[in-house]
């Protein structure tokens, strides 16, 4: 289920869990008014500096990986 935020009109806002088929909280609880969906931003994606781990699985035995960036140059 996705995380979602809403803002009322005096601009409470909440984070709701919703399911595919619902449609989120109508109305604010603090005040009353109808509470619309915000834009939220894309996560951000997991970026690994280095050398990667199937290089490091399929090294050879007892063989030593340099894992700094740019090969520790």
């Amino acid at each position: 289920m996705p995380l979602y935020d809403y803002r009322c009109a005096n601009g409470h806002t909440v984070e709701a869990l919703v399911r595919a088929g619902d449609s989120g909280p109508e109305r604010c609880e603090t005040c009353g008014k109808k509470m619309e969906r915000l834009v939220g931003a894309p996560a951000k994606p997991k970026v690994r500096g280095g050398k990667r781990r199937r290089d490091i699985r399929f090294r050879r035995k007892g063989q030593k990986i340099d894992l700094t960036r740019n090969g520790g140059k």
